[in-house]
């Protein structure tokens, strides 16, 4: 199984918008014969350069309220509209990066191994990085949640975790999970399907 990704970036830092990277991440898996690869999952992440615009004295509130509602009932959720996450979520560490996965789909077949997935999403930028989304997203069980390490941010529907703490599921697989979905064309249409109905069209599709 393996992720790619389409994205954009700016090469400075001029404008609100250069502070959140919307990243599109398919993930792909061989059929049984190891001849085609096939669509099994996709999520929808926001990478925001939190420690960036800290760094530069740029309003988080203004990036995020700049970018969707969603990421300013983030914003509102972890900071109390400040540039400071709260006190009482207990983020002792540094936070270069925030990763905000806000969509995701995976194909019944890949269920076994969404926290596999979702964890290797959580680190790609790195692990001084704050992994945050709704609880509902991808219709990952409180029980998955828990192996992979994430806190409820209380009388929200938020849940969030430090990228470079230990989890239940890092330390059962601290190099990560051997996965393989045996995936077929029926699958791969399936999650293109369950994606368009959950985005629409537009760029998120192709």
């Amino acid at each position: 199984m393996r992720f790619r990704w389409r994205t954009s970036s700016a090469v400075g830092r001029q404008e609100l918008d250069d502070y959140v990277r919307s990243v599109r991440i398919d993930v792909w898996d061989w059929d049984e014969d190891i001849e085609n690869e096939y669509l099994v999952a996709r999520l929808g992440v926001d990478h925001i350069l939190w420690g960036d615009a800290v760094a530069d004295r740029v309003s988080l509130f203004a990036v995020c309220d700049n970018d969707s509602q969603g990421l300013h009932e983030l914003h509102v959720i972890l900071t109390e509209g400040t540039n400071t996450i709260r006190e009482d979520l207990r983020v002792e560490l540094p936070v270069d990066a925030v990763v905000f996965v806000h969509n995701a789909v995976f194909h019944p077949a890949a269920h076994p191994y969404r926290v596999a997935v979702l964890d290797a999403v959580f680190t790609l930028f790195g692990n001084d990085s704050l992994a945050v989304m709704w609880q509902n997203v991808g219709d990952v069980p409180e029980a998955e949640q828990v192996r992979l390490g994430l806190a409820r941010v209380a009388g929200t529907g938020l849940v969030f975790r430090h990228n470079a703490y230990t989890t239940p599921y890092s330390v059962e697989y601290p190099r990560g999970m051997d996965i393989h979905v045996p995936a077929t064309p029926e699958i791969h249409r399936w999650v293109k399907r369950a994606w368009r109905r959950l985005v629409g069209r537009g760029f998120e599709e192709e």
